[in-house]
């Protein structure tokens, strides 16, 4: 939008950012593209190598590798791949299988 108003009413960038309430940073702003390709690789080999292996394992063999990556980029590609195991819950006994016997008086 302030690209249009520069272009079309030869106003300055900075009052095109005003009258479109936007940062100027904000305008010029560009995404880096992300170098995730080499933890994609390693996360996978370590997956094929270890399946039981959680995130924290995983995370912690990496770093262990001498690797520096940030736990929460390591942990955001893991959960982009599908790694996520999923937690079993307890199994409970029933409670029929218990008799309820009172107690003797004594």
């Amino acid at each position: 939008m302030a690209n249009y108003a520069v272009e079309a009413h030869q106003i300055s960038e900075r009052r095109a950012c005003q009258l479109a309430a936007l940062s100027r940073s904000g305008h010029g702003y560009e995404r880096k593209k992300s170098k995730d390709h080499e933890i994609k690789v390693k996360l996978a080999q370590i997956a094929e190598d270890h399946p039981r292996w959680g995130f924290r394992k995983m995370a912690a063999y990496l770093k262990k590798q001498g690797n520096q990556w940030n736990h929460k980029k390591v942990y955001r590609i893991y959960c982009e791949m599908g790694l996520n195991l999923r937690v079993k819950s307890k199994k409970r006994l029933q409670s029929h299988h218990f008799h309820s016997v009172p107690l003797r008086l004594p």
